[in-house]
C-alpha cells in the first residue's frame, strides 16, 4: 500500500495525533464530567442522584464489557462477576474502614482477581472462552454463597450506607476512572493486541502483531496515520489489492466487499484497471458504502491531484516534464539500496524454545 502525503513534511509528535474531532470529544466529556460534579448541588432531592448514580453504575459495566468484546468478538461473561467482588468486598470492609479506603481497596481486590482469571481464561478460544466465563461466575457466586452459609451463618449482608451524595461522587470518580482506562487501553499496546485477536487470532497468538491487511485496516489508517500521525493526505493502494483481498487475504467475500471495505476503513484511491466503479456503486446500492464515505475519499484524491498539478495544463505542471527514462536509473537504484542497507533490523530473541 503507497500514502502519498499532500503536505509538506512535518515532524511526528505525540500532540500532533490530537486531531480536532479528538479534542471537541475531551471537551465534551470534560463539559459533561464537569455538570455531573455539580448535579448533587444543582437537583433538589435525592431522587434524581441515585437514578443517574445507577446509569453511571450501568455505563461502567457496560464499558468494562465492551472494553475487551468490543475488539475481540468475544463474549466474556466474568465482567458481572469481578463487579460483583468488588461490591462484595466493599460490604465488608465498609464501616470498619474508611468508605474512601473501602473503594480503594474493592477496586484492587476485584482487580487481582480478574488479572489471576485472566491469565487462565485467554489461552481459551472460540466458545470455550464463553463456557469459561460463565462457568466462573456460577463458580464465584457458589464459592461465596457457601462461605456465608458456613462461616457468617447468614444469606446475604446488610451494607453499612453512605450518604447519598457520597455514593453519588464515588460512583462518578469510578466512572471517570473507567472512562479514561478505556481510552488509554484502547490506544495502547494492551489494545493493538486485543484488536488482533478479533481480527487475525491465530497470527496474534504467535506474534501479537495486528496483521490485517493494510488496505482495510481502519485502526491503522485512522488512529494511527490521521490521528496519531496527523496525516491530512490520501491514501492510496497496491495495484488490484481489491482483487487481493478476496483471493490471497482472504477477509472479503467479493470484489464488491471488498471495495466497500477498503473505504470504510480509510483507503482513498483504489488502485485497479477494471472493475472499481462498478464494484463501488454496487456497494452503495447494496448499502455497504455510505455517500459520505465515498465523498470523504473522492475530496482527498481530487486534493492529491490539485496538490500534484494533475488538473493543470500541461505547460504549468513540472511533473509532466519528467522523462519516463529517470525510472530505475542509476541514481534511483543506488538510493533505494541505500534505504534498504539502513533498514536492515536484525532480531535476537533469546527466549525462543530449542530442541
Amino acid at each position: 500500500m503507497t500514502m502519498k502525503n499532500t503536505t509538506s513534511t512535518q515532524t511526528a509528535t505525540r500532540w500532533a495525533g490530537f486531531s480536532r474531532n479528538r479534542i471537541g470529544a475531551l471537551a465534551v466529556m470534560a463539559v459533561i464530567f464537569i455538570i455531573l460534579a455539580l448535579l448533587p448541588t444543582l437537583l433538589p432531592g435525592s431522587y434524581w442522584i441515585t437514578r443517574i448514580s445507577e446509569y453511571m453504575r450501568y455505563g461502567i459495566l457496560t464499558i468494562s464489557w465492551v472494553l475487551f468484546s468490543g475488539p475481540t468478538g468475544y463474549m466474556s461473561l466474568a465482567t458481572a462477576a469481578f463487579y460483583g467482588l468488588g461490591f462484595y468486598m466493599a460490604a465488608i470492609l465498609n464501616g470498619p474502614l474508611p468508605f474512601a479506603a473501602v473503594i480503594v481497596i474493592s477496586g484492587l481486590f476485584a482487580f487481582v482477581v480478574a488479572a489471576a482469571i485472566g491469565a487462565l481464561t485467554l489461552r481459551l478460544r472460540g466458545v470455550y472462552f464463553c463456557i469459561f466465563t460463565f462457568a466462573v461466575v456460577l463458580l464465584i457466586n457458589n464459592v461465596v454463597l457457601e462461605a456465608e452459609r458456613l462461616i457468617t451463618h447468614t444469606r446475604g449482608r446488610f451494607v453499612q450506607t453512605e450518604s447519598v451524595s457520597t455514593a453519588f461522587y464515588a460512583m462518578l470518580i469510578v466512572f471517570v476512572l473507567t472512562v479514561a482506562a478505556a481510552m488509554y487501553i484502547r490506544r495502547s499496546r494492551y489494545g493493538l493486541a486485543l484488536q488482533s485477536i478479533g481480527e487475525y487470532e491465530e497470527a496474534a497468538a504467535h506474534s501479537g502483531i495486528n496483521t490485517r491487511p493494510g488496505a482495510v485496516n481502519s485502526w491503522l489508517l485512522n488512529d494511527v496515520l490521521r490521528d496519531e500521525w496527523g496525516f491530512q493526505g490520501a491514501v492510496v493502494t497496491d495495484y488490484r489489492e481489491v482483487e487481493y483481498l478476496v483471493n490471497n487475504h482472504q477477509v472479503s467475500a467479493t470484489n464488491i466487499d471488498a471495495a466497500a471495505d477498503a473505504l470504510n476503513a480509510g483507503t482513498d484511491i483504489i488502485s485497479e484497471d477494471r472493475g472499481v466503479a462498478q464494484w463501488v456503486t454496487a456497494a452503495v446500492q447494496a448499502g455497504k458504502l455510505k455517500m459520505a464515505v465515498l465523498d470523504r475519499a473522492v475530496q482527498r484524491g481530487v486534493l492529491l491531484k490539485l496538490k500534484l498539478g494533475l488538473m493543470d495544463p500541461p505547460d504549468k505542471n513540472p511533473y509532466a516534464h519528467i522523462p519516463a527514462t529517470i525510472v530505475g536509473s542509476k541514481e534511483h537504484i543506488d538510493l533505494a539500496l541505500q534505504m534498504a542497507r539502513e533498514g536492515i533490523v536484525l532480531l535476537k530473541n533469546d527466549e525462543a524454545p530449542r530442541g
